[in-house]
């Protein structure tokens, strides 16, 4: 601002000019990715040599890993597997590349069924029964006892 290179008080040339002490000192985002770029190459120990091999043969391995039945892990275990077989590779990297190739597994979530939604339709007396145990205190003896009402659904009573 050419006001204060000129030995203006800043207040005073902000006054003139109609900026804000923010609009004055504002830099704007470096607009970059943040991090390392993902490599293209993995390195592979074979024979006792070091050998770099692109990463479209480390997910070749993986969808081979992933044919056989007793091998289809999730990213942790072919992490493992894979440097079991020799490769120099961390979970973080297998993951962004199972992720780039749709091979991550998802767990489908099973439906649970919650015995409050059970329906119960018995057709004779005593064809069902309902057992309940409840905890309590007696304060007479000081202790704690077991309660076991037995129910019948179809008549709802109380067996003795």
């Amino acid at each position: 601002m050419r006001y204060v290179a000129l030995g203006m008080v800043r207040d005073r040339a902000f006054e003139l000019t109609g900026i804000t002490r923010h609009q004055f000192y504002y830099k704007p985002l470096k607009r970059k990715k943040r991090g390392k770029k993902p490599s293209k190459e993995t390195i592979r120990i074979k024979n006792e040599q070091l050998k770099s091999c692109p990463n479209a043969q480390v997910v070749g391995h993986i969808e081979h890993n992933h044919l056989d039945p007793d091998l289809t892990y999730g990213y942790r275990r072919m992490t493992a597997q894979l440097q079991i077989e020799g490769f120099q590779i961390n979970h973080k990297k297998v993951y962004r590349l199972m992720q780039e190739n749709q091979l991550l597994l998802t767990k489908e979530r099973v439906k649970k069924n919650y015995a409050k939604y059970r329906i119960l339709t018995p057709s004779i007396p005593l064809e069902m029964l309902e057992m309940d145990i409840k905890f309590v205190w007696i304060e007479q003896q000081r202790r704690h006892v077991f309660i076991l009402t037995v129910l019948d659904v179809f008549t709802r009573t109380a067996l003795e």
